[in-house]
């Protein structure tokens, strides 16, 4: 009796105590909770057995976990930590499913102490309670199984902040043995997908337990299983596909699970319906799945789903979805992947323009967001620069990638990465405009990079192997041996710490083999003999795994080139039989390359110059002139006329090849019976590039404004837009320099086809016909060379026909050596008065090689034999694209006072670099002779003279005889002359509209490295003098021009040998801004020499006779003022033996 009345006051202490509890949770007021523990106290004290004092027991310990949450009180938090210890003390029943409860809930207060104390002490405990709670047998019904399963959850939770990887083990087993229980079949879905989350989590966090992987996939393909409609559920699933793909050594495996996995994703987004939410997870999945999927090769069509899934999410984010700008980067990656897959620059251009947009409002990102945005943009420039080359992509590259990495914060994980952007960025910049500084700081950045790295990272590999590149680079500039070790080192750790299956494996393989090349160089031949072959197979290793065109390219040129190296070497050896073999290998990897559509058009044309120079090589003439003209149908794809001067000028300069694959051409036109003229235009095509691309930017537009006046509107805003230079600092963000001159240029060609459909323009702007070429020469002849390591010839233009000369006597390697004595380093024609007798003795055997083995033969056959008269010498212009074009053609022979047997005793001669300069000079003559006449315009002269330069190493110049002997003849003739003593750049440039005759007399400064910054030196107003450019003069046309007289150093000579063809220099930058008529020098201008010359030319020019000064022949004027310099009686001997001093000025144009 007395026992069945303390249970009923236990229950009813029970009843009061839960009704206290209910009005805290709604009131939250502490005194109700107060008096809730009070009275399940006094339920506990009145309780008649084991079983009612644990389940009062139970809602004391919940009772003081609510107080101890709501006041923190530690006694609580003790309490109910030591109440389920007291019960299972205290119990007497044997082990059950009550006992795994109140373990349950120990160690669920223990993991309170863990949050409250953050000691990690008791969260081991709590995993060692769970470990033996889940091992025991019992009764597991749905409420002990879910307790241990929220339980599992948080101590997962809290033992992964931790970053003890051994706990996290330990629950892993855990989960597994909870898995394994009996689980109601929805709450098992989910335990299952929860576990296999939880593998997923501790794989990645220590990578090394590919088991956990595996067992992730089991379980999320069991869930899928049992529940076929939860799209979620499979996105998990195809996630954890794509993670194993990255584990498996076979390529068909992973692209087996790659599959797999966008099937499964696929099938998600068929489920998900018109959930946004959900259409958003799994769309940015099926990107991501697709993405990956072509990675391992398995087509082209995978990335077009990618790209159309990115769309489709873009267009169901809002404008304001955070989301979206990162929804926009995987598309833009997507496109980058496009390009490198077919080659075709506009994918990367959408590409870039995506992530443009996504970093133009940047105001609402953290430093870490607006990094991220910023590298990617770097990335896609940079892969695009190496295509462009252009300088503006190569410093925008370089700006973006400092910026991502100055606002990574210290613990940024990122920070590799961003640290190899900015190392690759600097080398761009240095693989443009060679400043060593930039590739020291590259290879200052690739350390800082490796430094972040751990030594077990999987991605270490491509820090060891982008610093082994930089190092071989930086060999290239500096004594051998100093990094010489290293780069082998790092090369082999790249590779070696790598796993196979990893693609970017491929790519430390090809950087293995040119650091063993570059080590090859300086050794024995036995040792370079070894090191050769281990390239080679690494070569054809690479080529066989690569996937990607734009790789599979690169790796077909490297193979390619290192078969060739050991041909040659082979062949030293005299093993002709094996050098065969191989040597076909080569050609047919080299033709293969050319005809390969996919691959960049560079490598294409280096492929195709290779290849059909070797079959030249081999007299096999027909194979050759068919691979000759494959490759020059692919120049109008280079782009050449999207890029600004100094960016077309470098990729000219770059494809230097270019050079002897026109003249190659060319010659092989000839062995197979073309007509001379169809060789010559082939000569022509590859020659002159720039000076043709601003000559058509000038073409004639008068009656196309009168005829067609909105097309003439159209072509005039386009040829202004793509004239218009390019400001020096760095564009913004939302400016896209190369793409925006890209999408001009292609617009201006297709206004040029739109404007040749009308008839009367069918011309407009086309190559010279057989009919115009000859009428070229209606003033006198036309004389082309062309040399070749096969034989060399000169092309004779006349008005009836255009002719070939065979030069048996003229030889290659002497051509190349004498070339050297003229624009060389050690020049002859540069020397103090000391050496000026021994330089022209030296000079003067140049001269007379020049005359026997390719003047002499051609005015041979033009029937030029030398008259008495220099009124009945003819006129012959010599066209000087070509290594022969810098030798002093005017001025060949010997003995000029006494003798016929030189250039200048049989014809009066002038410069032009190609055919179409010498049309656009008479044009320009033309128009200028008639308006002058018509509109009876006065000759009018700037006279620009710097006899004093402020900058050290420029010697004083005595140019005030010059100016004086100018004025004699001006003042006479009653000519405005007006001089200009030490002026500054902006008031020339002011000046020279309103004069029709310009007269330069100060240094000229030819710059060896890039012509375009060949330069007058006038006067700052500074202690730095000003420079006016062949660049910046380029860039204007004067309508009122007519004659540039360039009595400075240098004007009419270039010096760089990659643009020999090209034919830059002052002298052709003066003509390209409208003056048809220059005078210009080949070397430095003696003082003496250019005060009497000028005299001479003026005077033949507006005193000489009486003819109308505009008829004027300005190369007979200035031939007139030669003579008369060359012949007159000096001190020390003939004047005409001071070859140095009479020869180098030069008429070039019309």
């Amino acid at each position: 009796m007395a026992s069945n009345l303390c249970s009923t006051a236990a229950s009813y202490q029970r009843e009061l105590s839960r009704q206290f509890y209910r009005s805290y949770t709604n009131n939250k007021e502490i005194h109700c909770l107060d008096l809730a523990i009070k009275h399940v106290e006094q339920a506990i004290q009145s309780a008649t057995d084991d079983i009612e004092e644990e389940g009062y027991m139970t809602l004391l310990s919940l009772y003081l976990e609510a107080r101890y949450n709501h006041l923190h009180t530690i006694d609580d938090l003790l309490r109910a930590m030591h109440l389920p210890k007291d019960f299972l003390e205290i119990s007497s029943l044997s082990l059950n499913d009550d006992h795994l409860t109140w373990r349950c809930i120990i160690a669920s207060r223990l993991l309170d102490f863990f949050e409250r104390f953050g000691s990690v002490c008791d969260i081991e405990k709590a995993i060692d309670i769970q470990e033996t709670t889940v091992s025991t047998e019992g009764f597991w019904d749905n409420s002990l199984i879910n307790h241990a399963w929220s339980l599992l959850k948080r101590s997962w939770t809290y033992e992964a902040s931790t970053k003890m990887t051994k706990g996290l083990q330990r629950l892993v087993d855990i989960g597994l043995g909870l898995e394994s229980k009996k689980w109601p079949e929805q709450d098992r879905i989910q335990c299952l997908a929860s576990l296999s989350d939880i593998l997923v989590q501790n794989y990645k966090q220590n990578g090394a337990f590919d088991e956990h992987l595996n067992e992730a996939e089991r379980l999320a393909r069991e869930a899928c299983t049992l529940c076929q409609n939860d799209a979620m559920l499979l996105m998990h699933h195809g996630y954890v596909l794509a993670l194993q793909c990255d584990h498996l050594a076979f390529v068909a495996d992973r692209a087996e699970k790659r599959r797999e996995a966008v099937d499964v994703a696929e099938r998600a987004l068929a489920l998900v319906g018109d959930s946004p939410e959900q259409r958003v997870v799994v769309l940015d999945g099926l990107v991501t799945r697709n993405r990956e999927a072509y990675e391992v090769g398995l087509g082209g069509s995978f990335l077009d789903d990618a790209i159309r899934y990115g769309h489709d999410l873009v267009d169901i984010l809002k404008p304001t979805d955070p989301h979206r700008r990162f929804s926009l980067q995987h598309i833009a990656m997507c496109l980058q992947n496009h390009a490198q897959r077919s080659g075709e620059i506009v994918f990367l251009d959408q590409a870039i323009a995506i992530y443009r947009r996504a970093t133009v409002d940047s105001s609402n990102l953290s430093n870490g967001e607006l990094a991220i945005l910023l590298h990617n943009l770097s990335v896609g420039i940079q892969e695009r620069y190496h295509t462009s080359l252009t300088v503006s992509d190569a410093q925008e590259a370089l700006d973006l990638a400092r910026r991502a990495f100055d606002l990574s914060s210290d613990s940024d994980p990122s920070n590799p990465l961003y640290a190899t952007t900015l190392s690759n960025s600097l080398y761009c910049r240095y693989d443009r405009l060679q400043q060593s500084q930039d590739l020291d700081e590259a290879i200052h950045a690739a350390r800082q990079a490796l430094s972040f790295i751990p030594p077990s990272s999987p991605t270490i590999g491509m820090y060891l192997s982008n610093l082994s590149m930089l190092l071989v680079y930086k060999l290239d500039t500096t004594s051998r041996g100093q990094y010489e070790p290293e780069h082998m080192s790092l090369a082999l750790q790249a590779v070696n710490a790598t796993p196979c299956e990893d693609t970017r494996r491929i790519g430390y393989i090809h950087n293995l083999g040119r650091s063993i090349l570059r080590h090859a160089e300086h050794t024995d031949l036995e040792e370079a003999m070894i090191s050769l072959d281990s390239t080679i197979e690494l070569a054809r290793s690479c080529l066989t795994q690569s996937t990607l065109q734009i790789e599979s390219a690169k790796y077909t040129t490297e193979l390619a080139g290192r078969l060739m190296a050991k041909v040659i070497k082979l062949e030293a050896l005299h093993r002709s039989q094996e050098s065969s073999v191989l040597l076909e290998e080569a050609l047919a990897l080299y033709e293969g390359l050319l005809r390969n559509e996919d691959a960049p058009v560079l490598e294409r044309i280096g492929a195709g110059q290779t290849v059909a120079g070797i079959q030249a090589g081999r007299k096999n003439w027909v194979t050759s002139h068919g691979l000759h003209q494959e490759t020059i149908r692919l120049f109008p794809r280079l782009g050449l006329k999207s890029f600004i001067r100094q960016d077309m000028q470098y990729r000219i300069s770059s494809l230097s090849k270019l050079t002897s694959l026109s003249s190659f051409a060319a010659f092989v036109s000839l062995a197979v019976g073309e007509s001379p003229l169809k060789a010559l235009h082939t000569l022509e095509a590859a020659r002159g590039l720039t000076s043709g691309y601003f000559i058509d930017l000038r073409a004639e537009t008068i009656q196309l404004v009168m005829r067609h006046p909105q097309l003439a509107e159209r072509y005039h805003d386009l040829r202004d837009a793509l004239s218009k230079p390019v400001e020096a600092s760095t564009p913004s963000p939302s400016t896209d320099i190369v793409l925006n001159r890209r999408q001009y240029a292609e617009a201006l060609a297709e206004t040029v086809t739109a404007i040749r459909q009308i008839p009367g323009f069918e011309n407009f702007q086309s190559d010279l016909t057989p009919d115009r070429v000859c009428q070229l020469a209606s003033h006198g002849p036309l004389v082309c060379y062309n040399v070749t390591p096969w034989g060399c010839n000169a092309f004779v233009v006349t008005t009836s026909t255009v002719a070939t000369i065979p030069l048996p006597l003229l030889l290659e390697e002497d051509v190349k050596s004498n070339v050297q004595k003229i624009i060389g380093k050690d020049r002859i024609t540069k020397c103090n008065l000391a050496d000026r007798a021994r330089n022209n003795a030296a000079l003067r055997s140049l001269l007379q090689w020049l005359w026997l083995c390719a003047v002499r033969p051609v005015l041979e056959h033009l029937g030029f034999k030398g008259e008495p008269s220099d009124r009945q010498l003819p006129r012959i212009w010599w066209i000087t694209a070509g290594q022969l074009g810098v030798l002093p053609l005017h001025a060949a022979g010997s003995n000029w006072d006494t003798s016929t047997e030189n250039t200048v005793s049989r014809v009066m001669s002038s410069y032009v670099s190609t055919l179409k300069m010498l049309s656009y000079t008479r044009q320009r003559l033309e128009q200028w002779s008639s308006k002058a006449q018509l509109e009876q315009i006065a000759p009018a002269i700037l006279g620009v003279s710097m006899p004093l330069t402020q900058e050290p190493g420029w010697p004083a110049l005595n140019t005030e005889t010059e100016m004086f002997n100018i004025t004699q003849v001006t003042d006479a003739c009653k000519i405005d002359f007006k001089p200009l003593s030490c002026p500054s750049t902006s008031t020339v440039l002011r000046e020279i509209p309103l004069h029709n005759v310009i007269h330069f007399a100060c240094h000229g400064d030819a710059d060896i490295i890039d012509p375009s910054n060949s330069s007058f030196v006038l006067h700052g107003g500074s202690e730095q003098p000003e420079r006016l450019s062949a660049g910046q003069l380029s860039e204007y046309t004067y309508d009122t021009a007519w004659i540039a007289y360039l009595s400075a150093c240098c004007t009419g000579q270039q010096y760089v040998l990659s643009l020999i063809e090209e034919g830059i220099h002052l002298g052709s930058a003066v003509q390209l801004a409208g003056f048809p008529a220059v005078i210009a020098t080949l070397w430095e201008a003696d003082d003496t020499a250019a005060a009497e010359v000028a005299r001479g030319f003026y005077h033949e020019l507006f005193q000489a006779d009486s003819d109308p000064t505009w008829s004027k022949d300005v190369g007979v004027c200035l031939h007139k003022a030669s003579k008369a310099f060359r012949t007159r009686s000096i001190r020390r001997g003939r004047a005409s033996d001071d070859v140095i001093s009479w020869a180098p000025f030069v008429h070039c144009g019309a």
